[in-house]
């Protein structure tokens, strides 16, 4: 295991990580490339594990952890999907390794992430999925409502494919979920995010302009298939890949208190004959704010 007080990459900010981040527990390396980590190695930045899941297996849980994924090649004994089965944890990829950000593929159909624990933090990668599933999904196993998941800075489905971006797996709670300046792809089949359940009070970009780029995601951007209490999406950009209805952000009856401000969607070079917002909730049910349509502000259908 790490020596408890390694220095952060320097892109990171470097330093000793116990300086930069006051108050960060146990802190490892890992270089997901055959022949270059080992899961014999002490998780230092110069002798990194292997997998992330041996590495998450050194951590305590609850104590602010970190792992450095400096590069990722699907190694030998990687378990799937990579389970974060610990509260607390952040998995930070280190960019410039040839790609923008270390590439999690799973070699079969199932998610690349699955998010086990609360207070979990994903930053600086490129995540892909199954035929079938999310590039993250939640597991929906008890208890029933993970909390306190942030993603930031992360791609999905951009150097791969996934049935879904970030998907809540019902019947799970992903409260408080954050996601910002990430990149969802073209390479989705289905949706950007995918809440089947509900997401209470999470935010998908910010009020203060952390918004995400649907880049053609082939379904809908952001999907709120089940519930939605007192969701938040705001900033995004949506490119759409056709003219339909619904497929920057759709809302279903069973969202309530939702605030959808400043996001701005397309297909085309002239405003959408169709609407890519819709509300199917009742009318007050949420709040709709200055929302874009090519370069005309529209209101949901």
């Amino acid at each position: 295991m790490g020596d408890g007080n390694p220095k952060a990459p320097t892109w990171y900010g470097g330093g000793d990580v116990s300086a930069l981040l006051p108050g960060a527990g146990k802190v490892l390396y890992v270089n997901g490339v055959d022949g270059t980590g080992s899961n014999a190695n002490p998780g230092t930045p110069e002798s990194p594990l292997l997998t992330l899941t041996y590495a998450l297996s050194l951590l305590t849980g609850g104590d602010n952890e970190y792992i450095f994924v400096q590069d990722y090649n699907n190694p030998t004994g990687e378990t799937w999907p990579i389970s974060v089965d610990k509260a607390m944890v952040h998995i930070i990829g280190v960019s410039g390794q040839g790609t923008q950000y270390p590439i999690i593929t799973p070699p079969a159909d199932t998610a690349g992430i699955s998010i086990a624990a609360d207070r979990v933090e994903l930053a600086n990668l490129c995540i892909n999925g199954g035929a079938t599933h999310g590039c993250i999904e939640n597991d929906p196993g008890a208890p029933t409502a993970r909390w306190g998941l942030l993603v930031r800075d992360c791609w999905f489905a951009v150097l791969g494919s996934a049935q879904d971006g970030i998907r809540n797996v019902a019947a799970s709670d992903n409260v408080y979920l954050t996601v910002k300046r990430c990149r969802f792809g073209f390479a989705i089949t289905r949706d950007g995010i995918r809440i089947e359940h509900n997401a209470t009070r999470c935010m998908i970009g910010s009020p203060w302009g952390d918004g995400n780029l649907f880049d053609r995601v082939q379904g809908i951007g952001v999907n709120v298939v089940g519930n939605g209490a007192d969701i938040g999406i705001f900033h995004n950009t949506f490119i759409i890949p056709a003219n339909t209805a619904g497929a920057a952000i759709t809302l279903s009856a069973g969202t309530a208190g939702a605030a959808i401000f400043g996001n701005k969607a397309n297909f085309g070079d002239t405003d959408m004959g169709n609407n890519p917002y819709t509300d199917g909730a009742g009318a007050g049910s949420n709040h709709w704010g200055a929302n874009y349509q090519g370069i005309t502000l529209t209101q949901p259908a």
